[in-house]
Formats: structure tokens, sequence, C-alpha cells
């Protein structure tokens, strides 16, 4: 049987190409825009206080853009009010409220051992757009930070599954506030956990499509300057994940990694 010219099967190709895709698009596009908003967070939220060796203090900005407190300059207390203009404080930065939807939840603390040293935690919670996250290397700069490293990181929990996470290795281009640290970042949902945005974002497309739900992820960073050497700091950061993580960690989520 002769087969049919390559030609000829391209130009078929291409005249049921835009049907398809006209059809893709019926059936795609009502589905993600009648997908609703699960109300279930995917961790356990707010953050502790306290556990293990660590206690915290929140962290607040001014809402004046014209105020050193608005930026880089966090209140380290819980307050409403700015101590050094008397204008609205919030537990998010100034700029970073006005880029980020409505719906979007916030929490953040400051933590801190019996030997001082500190690291910083903050959870953003999406609501309906997926704008509500935005890459570390987009994010980062802003706050007057360079990445000079990025690589995936698995963090070993100690018998319990894996903490799938990505690691920066940072530096600040502040003038007066020198320093290198680590940066790790991952996301969680009320049942995955991936250290992927690209898979995190999959995920999210899915379950749009497939069950009309948008789904609370939840992108939690951690922050802690070099302590000494970086295979120091890289330490005490995978033993404070460790303690905190079960801490915020859902019970769906941990029965499904387990089955």
């Amino acid at each position: 049987m002769t087969k049919p010219p390559r030609n000829r099967i391209l130009a078929i190709s291409k005249m049921l190409l835009p049907p398809a895709m006209i059809a893709v698009c019926l059936v795609v596009v009502p589905k993600l825009s009648q997908a609703k908003l699960s109300e279930k967070l995917p961790l356990q939220l707010p953050l502790p206080e306290s556990f293990a060796s660590w206690s915290s203090t929140p962290v607040s900005y001014c809402q004046d853009s014209d105020c050193p407190a608005a930026q880089l300059r966090p209140i380290q207390e819980e307050t409403t009010l700015c101590p050094e203009c008397g204008h609205e404080a919030d537990s998010i930065p100034f700029a970073e409220k006005q880029i980020l939807p409505p719906d979007t939840l916030h929490f953040r603390r400051r933590y801190i051992d019996e030997k001082g040293q500190v690291i910083s935690v903050i959870v953003l919670v999406s609501g309906e757009s997926r704008s509500s996250f935005h890459k570390p290397e987009y994010c980062l700069p802003g706050q007057g930070l360079k990445i000079f490293g990025e690589a995936a990181h698995t963090v070993d929990m100690g018998g319990k599954p894996d903490l799938e996470t990505t690691l920066l290795d940072i530096s600040s281009s502040v003038p007066g506030q020198g320093g290198q640290g680590l940066f790790i970042y991952w996301f969680d949902s009320p049942v995955e956990q991936t250290g992927s945005q690209v898979r995190r974002n999959w995920l999210m497309i899915k379950e749009r499509l497939l069950h009309g739900k948008i789904t609370r992820w939840a992108y939690v960073t951690v922050l802690a300057p070099y302590q000494g050497k970086r295979e120091t700091s890289l330490a005490l950061i995978e033993s404070f994940l460790r303690d905190l993580y079960p801490q915020i960690k859902l019970r769906d989520q941990k029965e499904s990694s387990e089955e």
C-alpha cells in the first residue's frame, strides 16, 4: 500500500490543528474560569511562637513608603504603628503588599535560639490568583539580596518523609548590610509537598482542570545568615526544619506522602 506523501500529511495536520486548538479551549477555559477556591489551608498556621530551643518575635513593616522601616528595616516587634514615624504598620513590606492579591495570606516570624542564632521564616498562602507567588530570582533583588548559587536540596527529616526544597546562596547588596546567607524554599498543598516551581504549577493546573478546584498552596521561605562556615549554617537550617516542619505539617499530607 502506498503511503501518502509527507507534504500531504503536513498539510492535513495544519488544517486540523486550529479546530483542535479551538476545541481544547472550549473545554479547558470554562473549567479554569469556573474553578472554586478551597478554604482548606495547606499548613497548620499561624507559625508557632516557640518550639524546641527556638523562641520568636513577629516582624512588622511601616506602611508609609517614605519611611526607612517600610522596606529593608523591619520593626522587630508586633505593632500596629511604626515607632519611627507613627504610620500604620503591618506584617508585610509596603511594596510587597501592593503587588500581592488581596486574598493572599502571609505569616512571618524571626526565630532565635539560646546561642543567639537567628532564622527568619515567611509563609505566603495563595488565593485564587497564581500571582500570589513570585520567583525568588525576582523578589530577592528587590530586597537588596543577590543570588550566587542555586540547587535542589533534600532535607533528611530523620525517619520521616524527606523535605524537598530549593537552596539558594545569597549575599546582601545593601550598603552597611554585608554578609552572606542561605535561603531555602518549598511549596505545600494540603496533600502535596515539592521544592519545584514547575511541579507546583503543574499540580495547580491539574487540580483546576480535573476537579474544578483552586487549591491553596503555601510558599515557605527560610533565611539564615552564615554561621561561620557554609556547612555549619546548612546543618543549622536542617536541624531547625526537622523541629519546625512537624509543627506545621498537615496530617492529611503526612498520610498521603506515606501511602
